[in-house]
């Protein structure tokens, strides 16, 4: 089973999306971070059988500095932004990033998460860009 690896600045948003990938798999292991340095840190580390779940707008380290600090270190891990942003250049930004399998909107839908839960590969298709 992949760990799950929530990565928002915001507590509030970390807590709704634990409490709804445990309701729906109470077994899933699941790490979450509030500060984008350390869970750098801690992915960079901890680099195999990972999903990270990773937000856009953050302090200190954003979306993009994470993402090129794992190419920089030769860090492949799967990713999946998940972030509020409906900037169209946000998506396109995210896709040229290898190891970024989708851009999800937040809150995680109760269809995402069975479906990130249901299988060891990522199973997200990325929305067509500008239609959401």
């Amino acid at each position: 089973m992949k760990e799950i690896i929530l990565i928002d600045d915001e507590p509030l948003v970390n807590r709704i999306h634990t409490v709804l990938i445990r309701s729906a798999k109470p077994d899933q292991l699941l790490t979450a971070f509030t500060d984008p340095v350390k869970a750098f840190d801690y992915v960079k580390d901890h680099t195999t059988n990972k999903l990270v779940l990773l937000d856009i707008n953050m302090p200190v380290m954003n979306a993009w500095d994470f993402l090129s600090g794992l190419k920089e270190n030769h860090v492949s891990i799967d990713i999946i932004i998940l972030s509020s942003s409906i900037n169209p250049e946000d998506k396109m930004t995210a896709q040229s990033y290898k190891n970024v399998k989708a851009f999800l909107n937040k809150p995680l839908s109760k269809e995402n998460i069975r479906k990130l839960i249901a299988t060891e590969d990522v199973p997200i298709e990325w929305p067509a860009t500008g239609s959401e």
